[in-house]
């Protein structure tokens, strides 16, 4: 059996450094994303006491601003903020499947049971995809893939949009089979079949 090489040595524990930088900062951004989670339900109770909810909400969220801002320094902006509650108002409703991320049970879970497998930026951008169906399937694909924001964002783009490959799909149904009246009917109905 060949000797190991001393630069074989070195580039081993380089790869073993870096893969632990990879983990570290994975771990780092899911424990963001449980804590803008919170940090969202604490946003939306304390903006619900107010009595003229607009108004209070914006006055709360600069306050808040300001005072994380000393604090933590950036990322803590006005508009951050708005996403983070966002974030809370979108996935305390999301009930996405668990079996879809079997894999990852060891995740912790918020109040309402919810697991969160991707990063910030993932969900920032999910959050913009108002159909539930198409936002799931491409926060499933974008695990399974391990997809960058950037790939979810090409991945997206490139689609033109989940409800597009839909239709196409079930043109091609219709297409493929013949029809009779009612299915014709269901057909420009549902796929906007001509």
């Amino acid at each position: 059996m060949p000797q190991e090489t001393e630069t074989d040595f070195i580039q081993e524990v380089k790869e073993l450094l870096n893969s632990a930088r990879e983990r570290t900062k994975a771990a780092i951004n899911i424990a963001m994303v449980y804590t803008y989670y919170e940090i969202g339900r604490r946003i939306l109770k304390q903006e619900q006491k107010g009595l003229n909810r607009a108004e209070y909400g914006k006055k709360i969220l600069k306050q808040l601003s300001s005072a994380l801002t000393k604090e933590f320094g950036k990322g803590c902006s006005i508009s951050n903020l708005k996403s983070i509650r966002q974030f809370f108002v979108v996935y305390s409703q999301d009930r996405i499947g668990q079996t879809a991320f079997s894999q990852s049970q060891n995740l912790p879970t918020t109040l309402e049971g919810r697991r969160f497998y991707l990063g910030w930026g993932h969900y920032v951008r999910l959050m913009r995809i108002s159909n539930l169906e198409e936002r799931h399937f491409y926060g499933i694909e974008t695990y399974k893939n391990n997809w960058s924001v950037r790939e979810l964002n090409r991945q997206f783009d490139d689609a033109k949009g989940f409800s597009v490959r839909n239709l196409q799909a079930m043109r091609q149904f219709y297409e493929l089979f013949p029809q009779d009246e009612i299915t014709q009917q269901l057909a420009a109905q549902i796929a906007m079949v001509p």
